[in-house]
């Protein structure tokens, strides 16, 4: 009787982790707000906006600045740059997340067959786990965003 009971406890346990921290921290389809043309996030590194203005003398369409909308926990916004091929997105996170400062730089494109993404990121920080195995992302240590470009095409 007591073993079935910590086997319930047990197995309660398990799956009630996943359950809380799916709650506590919102994935969303879209993480992202309304483009704006100006952001009040405040940059910590002082490197994303001239990223963004590095992308632009670069060819880089500029989209906006859209604001995170995961929750109070991330102050973050995100320029959104389009390559002068249109095949890239580019995408400039500055702000905090739970506190801490971020600043990295994102680039996404589609594989020749649309069935996975490539994602470029230059920050650890920044990496995301892909459990679905549909993205291939690599972190490059890249500070220019031509040179992250090049390097996301190789």
């Amino acid at each position: 009787m007591v073993e079935a009971i910590l086997l319930i406890a047990l197995l309660g346990l398990i799956l009630g982790i996943p359950v809380l921290l799916t709650w506590w921290e919102p994935r969303l389809v879209w993480p992202y707000g309304d483009p704006q043309a100006h952001t009040s996030v405040p940059d910590y590194g002082s490197t994303g906006m001239l990223t963004v203005e590095r992308a632009r003398a670069a060819g880089f369409t500029f989209l906006g600045w859209c604001p995170d909308l995961k929750g109070k926990m991330y102050n973050l916004a995100y320029g959104m740059l389009l390559s002068p091929d249109r095949q890239t997105l580019a995408i400039v996170g500055v702000g905090k997340m739970y506190g801490i400062p971020l600043t990295a730089t994102w680039m996404h494109s589609a594989s020749s067959d649309r069935q996975k993404w490539w994602v470029t990121v230059n920050s650890p920080s920044a990496f995301e786990h892909d459990p679905l195995g549909q993205i291939e992302m690599r972190i490059v240590n890249s500070v220019d965003v031509e040179d992250q470009l090049v390097q996301h095409g190789t």
